[in-house]
């Protein structure tokens, strides 16, 4: 998860990947959708070595036209993904099946870390970093409890 506080400054806050497996084949997004809720994807974006992955596949398509601007994050406010987290916790058994112990465990840290974000007026994407991506585009790691 990226943040952006008041002033620009980015941080991240590492999540997990159990949220992501659980949506591998988009079974999590087709419920949330199903059920009139935001899905999670809604607020992912791309890290900056899938930008660039996806960039140069464009380019080499050769009759794709694309900006860079295309490319860059799309900041969200927490209050919309935390209504969604509910919402997918809130269908109890319809989603058990879905939402695994570790599952409702990483909604439950993103949920903390929206709550936080929000009361620091900052905004987000959610991002899955590709294997050997370092994560320092997204600056230092949240420090929780500070402004």
């Amino acid at each position: 998860m990226i943040i952006r506080d008041r002033t620009g400054a980015v941080m991240h806050q590492a999540i997990g990947s159990a949220i992501l497996e659980a949506n591998s084949d988009a079974r999590l997004t087709t419920l949330a959708l199903r059920e009139g809720i935001e899905p999670l994807a809604t607020f992912g974006d791309y890290s900056p070595a899938e930008a660039e992955h996806a960039k140069q596949t464009l380019a080499d398509l050769g009759d794709v036209e694309f900006d860079d601007a295309d490319f860059e994050p799309h900041w969200h406010e927490p209050a919309s993904c935390i209504n969604a987290i509910d919402g997918l916790i809130g269908l109890g058994r319809k989603a058990s099946r879905l939402l695994s112990s570790d599952v409702r465990s990483e909604l439950a840290c993103l949920r903390a870390t929206l709550e936080e974000a929000s009361q620091r007026s900052c905004d987000f994407y959610l991002v899955d970093v590709e294997p050997g991506e370092e994560i320092d585009f997204a600056g230092s790691p949240l420090q929780k409890g500070a402004e």
